[in-house]
């Protein structure tokens, strides 16, 4: 009796190791958030799978004025690491969008976000409004990211990749 209980939750340790998603792995991801005419931040972010991370974001300062014109002067730049918890959080997320469509209208005063995504020497980009529900989770860790109280501010202005409209 006891063997059988202990194969039972042996086999059910075993299932439950199969059933995770394989890790996401990729080379970088980068997101942006656009300014809406209501309070919402421009975000720029850069996670690269070594797990450091680049920022640059609207100042809090700028966020209160609510202005609509805000440009580059205006942002506050940061460099730091994820921690092993947040990126393994990132790339399940990740995982779990591989298939949804991000197209959308974009027509309103809403922020647009966008993404680039290298993974196995491949660019995708993405770049909507209102993104899809399935994709809710992964857009909420990039924003948990891009609040990281931990990250430290440089002097120094960096240009993080945008996506490339075609003309």
């Amino acid at each position: 009796m006891k063997n059988s209980f202990l194969y039972a939750f042996i086999f059910l340790i075993l299932i439950g190791c199969n059933s995770k998603k394989d890790a996401y792995n990729f080379e970088k991801i980068i997101f942006h958030s656009s300014r809406c005419f209501g309070s919402c931040p421009i975000i720029n972010l850069q996670v690269n799978s070594d797990k450091s991370i680049l920022l640059s974001k609207t100042s809090t300062s700028t966020m209160k004025k609510a202005s609509v014109s805000a440009n580059n002067d205006e942002l506050e730049y940061f460099k730091g690491t994820l921690s092993d918890n947040l990126f393994n959080k990132l790339t399940s997320e990740l995982a779990k969008t591989q298939n949804v469509n991000f197209e959308g209208i974009n027509c309103c005063d809403a922020p647009l976000k966008s993404m680039i995504i290298y993974q196995g020497g491949k660019r995708k980009e993405i770049e909507t409004m209102f993104p899809p529900e399935e994709s809710a989770n992964l857009i909420a860790t990039l924003y948990e990211i891009s609040s990281l109280e931990n990250l430290t501010k440089v002097s120094e202005k960096f240009e993080i990749e945008t996506i490339k409209h075609q003309e």
